[in-house]
């Protein structure tokens, strides 16, 4: 009696999680994130400047993350990833990475940064006897989307904080 009841508490529990993820998968998966920052007193050429610095100090291997470099127009573009956060059942499995496009618009006294392609990376795994093939996927759920969000929040104040820097100067080294 003991096992029937907790196999239908399973298979409840299952059938109302599998519903709240098919509902979940049915809106949009999110693609693009945007934020402006605004750099007061900072012209577009070093603004420029500093987030090609940005680039060299936030990814490896910033030669082969560029894949395009305008100073005129004050445009970058790169490919780049991060580690993805996670929260609840998420954190139990394998660790994965929010890989993306980042484009860089200065102008004077802000920047747009654009976040495109967003997809959540996950490594092959081998758990508990089980091989896990790699896979890549859209954000479709809105943990996921959450979670992507406080990431390039963070990105992006990075980025705010490391352009302010370039520019304002670090005297005191």
């Amino acid at each position: 009696m003991k096992n029937m009841f907790l196999a239908t508490a399973a298979a409840s529990i299952l059938s109302l999680t599998g519903c709240a993820t098919i509902e979940q998968a049915k809106k949009p998966p999110m693609t693009q994130y945007e934020k402006i920052v605004e750099v007061p007193n900072t012209s577009k050429d070093e603004i420029y400047e500093g987030a090609r610095q940005w680039f060299a100090k936030s990814f490896r291997d910033s030669n082969s993350v560029l894949r395009y470099q305008d100073k005129e127009s004050g445009s970058i573009i790169g490919k780049g990833n991060a580690k993805m956060p996670c929260s609840g059942m998420a954190c139990l499995g394998t660790p994965r990475n929010l890989q993306f496009t980042v484009k860089v618009d200065a102008k004077d006294n802000r920047a747009r940064v654009t976040f495109d392609d967003l997809m959540i990376h996950t490594p092959y795994n081998y758990n508990s006897g089980m091989s896990i093939p790699e896979s890549t996927s859209k954000l479709l759920l809105d943990e996921e989307k959450e979670n992507a969000k406080k990431l390039l929040d963070s990105t992006v104040d990075r980025f705010s904080s490391d352009v302010k820097v370039t520019v304002n100067g670090n005297d005191n080294w």
